[in-house]
């Protein structure tokens, strides 16, 4: 484990942040960007490089939970719908090298990705992050981005 990273993922927040909560309809780890699908239920949002709601699934302090425990299909999922400016602990995928200041989108699995120009990028990374390495962890994917 990383000893300086943070154990929340809604890091900084605005007045207009909104928390939520709905039902899984797929296992989420907190920090992943959700999606409400057409079923009525959040999964990791699947499409890469597409637009995005800054929707973060968030630890379930009120159930004893952690950012280390998933949602289950099927649980209550606690989330934020973050505001530009928010401050969130994301996941990268895995295999991702970004440096602070490099614009992320949905990698179509939950999880953000280096952005290019033409893309939709949902939040700018705030420190540099290698997840490159083939035995890289989750706590070492997790970074702290600003939302866009």
């Amino acid at each position: 484990m990383i000893n300086d990273r943070p154990r929340v993922i809604h890091l900084t927040k605005r007045a207009e942040s909104g928390y939520d909560e709905g039902r899984a309809g797929a296992t989420i780890t907190p920090g992943m960007l959700i999606a409400l699908n057409s079923s009525g239920v959040y999964v990791p949002h699947a499409s890469a490089d597409a637009i995005a709601s800054p929707t973060f699934a968030i630890e379930d302090a009120l159930q004893g939970n952690t950012i280390d425990d998933n949602y289950a299909s099927g649980d209550l999922t606690r989330m934020i719908h973050a505001v530009t400016g928010d401050h969130v602990l994301a996941i990268l995928e895995a295999g991702a090298n970004v440096t602070d200041g490099t614009k992320l989108t949905s990698n179509g699995a939950g999880y953000l990705q280096s952005g290019d120009a033409d893309s939709d990028a949902v939040a700018v990374a705030l420190e540099d992050r290698d997840a490159s390495a083939s035995d890289v962890t989750l706590e070492e994917r997790r970074i702290r981005v600003r939302i866009l």
